[in-house]
């Protein structure tokens, strides 16, 4: 899932992007990963929507 999204996003982008997927993928709980995924959503949807669009059908 982080390598298909990536292909959206600008290489200069990937480090801030890569971290806050980690932040999802290492969450203690589904519900802090659903708020993690939101901050997420909300910090890089108005760039890449097509990235988020991809997290949010799958």
């Amino acid at each position: 899932m982080v390598r298909n999204n990536l292909r959206y996003a600008s290489k200069t982008h990937w480090g801030p992007i890569t971290r806050s997927m980690r932040e999802i993928y290492t969450a203690p709980t589904v519900e802090a990963a659903k708020a993690r995924f939101e901050a997420l959503a909300q910090d890089w949807e108005h760039t890449y929507p097509a990235m988020i669009r991809a997290w949010r059908n799958s």
